[in-house]
């Protein structure tokens, strides 16, 4: 898959970007955006452009939840214990937390980074 106006695959792209700085997060709907340049063109000629990345995590699904749990590669690392609180951190390599949602927005414009930034 290439990118529109670019011989560079996403993979390519992501792996070339430098991440300049959080435009915009949100905790609550995990969601960030980020401010990437790439370098293109050759020694003299280099131009520096600008770019957006979107990531976002899905909802959890109940079939992940319940393999999560039942699995045994999960860790949990206690954060606080009470008489009726367990509050933990759970570490695990499953389908509840290895995806995302990313889109790129490649050579954008003013407009796009105000979109963001309001």
């Amino acid at each position: 898959m290439t990118t529109e106006g670019s011989d560079l695959t996403v993979e390519e792209w992501i792996k070339m970007s430098k991440l300049v700085r959080v435009l915009a997060h949100d905790h609550d709907t995990n969601y960030i955006a980020i401010e990437v340049q790439i370098e293109e063109g050759e020694s003299d000629n280099k131009t520096i452009k600008s770019g957006i990345l979107l990531l976002k995590k899905p909802p959890f699904e109940f079939d992940e939840v319940v393999t999560l749990m039942k699995g045994d590669e999960q860790q949990f690392k206690v954060k606080f214990i009470n008489d009726i609180y367990h509050h933990c951190m759970v570490a695990a390599q499953s389908a509840c937390n290895g995806m995302f949602l990313l889109t790129i927005i490649f050579n954008n414009c003013d407009l796009h980074l105000l979109k963001i930034l309001i």
